[in-house]
């Protein structure tokens, strides 16, 4: 599953693609602490996924990694 993350600032916006949960998790994080605002994470399917979703797919792909 691919996740689109959409964000702005007062300046700029920016689009990223990720292919895991626990990538997009760690690219929102990144974004956000670098003064963006997360307009919206959208999955292949074309829904929103919520961050706290994220989170917990991305807790579930650390697990069945191991």
């Amino acid at each position: 599953m691919t996740y689109r993350i959409v964000a702005r600032n007062s300046d700029a916006s920016t689009g990223i693609a990720k292919p895991t949960a626990a990538e997009a998790l760690q690219a929102v994080r990144q974004l956000s602490g670098e003064g963006f605002s997360l307009t919206a994470i959208i999955d292949d399917d074309g829904d929103a996924v919520p961050v706290e979703t994220l989170e917990e797919l991305a807790r579930h792909e650390g697990v069945s990694s191991h």
